[in-house]
């Protein structure tokens, strides 16, 4: 048998407390895991300081890849359609804001059965975060009239917050004014209102999460990274009634230059969390 170390932070009782845990997870000397080999020639562009996503932008029913980042001259945005034989294509009629160390992100904000697109990070020398329409047709539209704070070394999460159908935006990382957190409220009229009121601690070279830890059916605020004080991590509860309360009790390791992900691993209906990270 061999034996593999997995290290996890659960969440126990509506997560009132958080434990550390090591689980032994064995496995018979005999297993073979499914074979994975690399596409080669698939996606031409090669891009660093980035961020990927799947998504079915054009509802083909074929996974399609946005792709963001900087090939040393430049920085670009682009959508790989999925050819649906192997094969993907670049739709270089698209024009994305091209950046680098940030996010690019799919995600129906307006709910017409379209993936939309959110990108923040730094373009060339500013800051950005926008929004890209799909406008059904292969192409999108940028939606200057929604205005969120630029963001680079930056992360965006997107959940519904008031269970209203909609989804909103969290926000983090170096902006203008310093390392920022901010939530935005999705009203269904094109726009973004930001939730001055919510306090969140700004992060930066981290992540952000909407997850619903304690499973009251309110999806709550996880966020790890740089602040302006060091390496933070930090989980916020939502009451349901537009309020996020930091749970201070819980010993989560403060990370920076962090990614978390989050799922049940032993199925008691409550998420766990891996975390990975620098710790300062």
């Amino acid at each position: 048998m061999k034996t593999y170390k997995i290290i996890f932070l659960t969440a126990l009782m509506h997560a009132i407390c958080c434990v550390q845990l090591i689980a032994q997870v064995n496995f018979p000397a005999s297993l073979t895991l499914p074979p994975f080999t690399e596409q080669t020639g698939l996606i031409q562009d090669q891009l660093a300081d980035g961020s990927v996503a799947w998504g079915d932008y054009d509802n083909d029913g074929d996974l399609d890849i946005l792709i963001a980042g900087s090939n040393g001259l430049q920085d670009l945005t682009l959508i790989y359609r999925n050819s649906g034989n192997n094969t993907f294509t670049v739709q270089s009629g698209i024009s994305l804001k091209g950046i680098e160390s940030g996010s690019a992100s799919w995600y129906d904000y307006d709910n017409d059965g379209f993936l939309d697109i959110l990108v923040t990070g730094l373009a060339t020398t500013s800051p950005v975060s926008k929004v890209y329409k799909n406008n059904g047709d292969n192409s999108f539209t940028e939606q200057t009239g929604i205005n969120l704070p630029g963001v680079y070394s930056s992360s965006a999460a997107w959940g519904d917050i008031d269970n209203d159908g909609r989804p909103d935006l969290l926000i983090a990382g170096i902006g203008s004014g310093g390392i920022i957190t901010k939530l935005f409220h999705n009203p269904g009229n094109n726009n973004f209102t930001e939730l001055s009121q919510v306090d969140l601690s700004g992060v930066a070279h981290g992540t952000t999460r909407f997850v619903d830890y304690n499973s009251d059916g309110h999806v709550d605020i996880f966020i790890s990274g740089l602040s302006a004080n060091g390496p933070l991590t930090r989980l916020y509860q939502n009451n349901g009634l537009g309020e996020f309360t930091e749970q201070s009790g819980l010993s989560l390791q403060d990370a920076e230059f962090s990614a978390a992900a989050w799922g049940d691993y032993d199925d008691n209906g409550y998420p766990d969390l891996l975390l990975t990270g620098k710790q300062g």
